[in-house]
């Protein structure tokens, strides 16, 4: 499930959580968490939207590829020490600004024809060419994390024909 949390007026969170991931009363385990997260901080978080594709893999493309375009506009606006964990997923946004760029990961993944490889390919030249790193999450840290994006982590990295040279090349 890719959700949207109200963190605030101005802060939004997108998120990715897989389909499988509820409580036995069918509420879904990472928003809850989240929001009681940010009540202790003194945020009054709601969960404004949800977008759920039938395989979780696609699912998180599109949680990666919106993070990607909200990134390249400078939208981030997350603090480790205010907004906790979560925060490099939390933007300065509308909520219909948030639904805009939902739309615009839908439509990129679609014009993929949601192949996983082509999308992490294209994630890896789009933020190559406005981050000069790799990832979304290696942009917000800093330094390339111990692992691979989340979505080539969920995705066979025996499939993956990666050329990292090429795309530096490129750009």
């Amino acid at each position: 499930m890719h959700y949207h949390i109200k963190i605030n007026e101005n802060l939004r969170k997108a998120g990715y959580t897989g389909n499988n991931q509820r409580t036995k009363k069918g509420e879904w385990k990472r928003v809850n968490g989240l929001k009681n997260q940010y009540k202790k901080l003194g945020f009054n978080a709601e969960l404004e939207n949800v977008y759920i594709r039938e395989k979780d893999i696609e699912t998180l493309a599109i949680e990666q590829v919106a993070h990607a375009y909200m990134g390249a506009k400078g939208l981030h606006a997350g603090d480790q020490k205010i907004h906790g964990s979560g925060w490099t997923e939390i933007f300065s946004v509308s909520q219909k600004q948030l639904q805009g760029y939902l739309g615009m990961a839908v439509k990129t993944c679609k014009k993929l024809n949601w192949d996983i490889k082509r999308i992490i390919n294209w994630l890896l030249e789009f933020c190559w060419k406005n981050f000069k790193c790799w990832s979304w999450p290696e942009k917000c840290y800093g330094y390339l994390p111990d692992r691979e994006s989340s979505l080539e982590a969920a995705y066979s990295r025996s499939l993956l024909e990666i050329d990292k040279a090429a795309i530096k090349a490129s750009t």
